[in-house]
């Protein structure tokens, strides 16, 4: 993975990750605010750290695979609105730190760890559905303050009934 490779490409608008694409390195997005939707294909099995820090135009994320979301990797993006994310090993501390429009959290599978501060200054979020066999995350959220955004589904969605983006 390499890192800080696109960093304050402020004319980058849009990103097709190969199928050999495993890792994305720290900062390797950092301040690109061109961008305004990114999909994570199911490949991608680790975002590093900062990788898309103070990305402000940023409004959605859609991550399809086991991925895990590293240290302050959309810190700052403050425009980004919604987030879709599948089987995910961890979302570290910070990840979303600053992200002050996020209004909804679409879990698709499982969050198996969830570090403190995840979610730090997320004052708009008031929507976030995930499986009820998601326990972790669902008592990780109640801890941090957003019970009332909880919306449990009964089991994990199937690929076919998973969420997609619209851009």
């Amino acid at each position: 993975s390499y890192s800080n490779v696109f960093e304050c490409c402020e004319n980058l608008s849009n990103i097709d990750f190969l199928n050999n694409v495993t890792q994305i390195g720290s900062q390797a997005f950092f301040k690109c605010n061109g961008l305004t939707n990114i999909i994570i294909p199911s490949n991608v099995t680790r975002l590093s750290n900062q990788v898309f820090r103070s990305c402000e135009n940023l409004e959605s994320v859609n991550v399809q695979g086991e991925t895990i979301i590293g240290l302050y990797c959309f810190d700052g993006c403050t425009k980004l609105e919604s987030i879709v994310l599948d089987e995910i090993p961890s979302i570290e501390t910070c990840a979303f730190n600053g992200c002050y429009a996020l209004k909804e959290i679409t879990v698709t599978g499982i969050i198996s760890k969830i570090y403190n501060d995840a979610f730090k200054s997320c004052y708009s979020l008031t929507n976030i559905t995930l499986p009820i066999c998601n326990t972790h995350a669902i008592q990780w959220f109640i801890d941090n303050g957003y019970e009332n955004a909880l919306n449990i589904t009964p089991h994990p969605l199937e690929k076919h009934d998973r969420v997609e983006p619209t851009y």
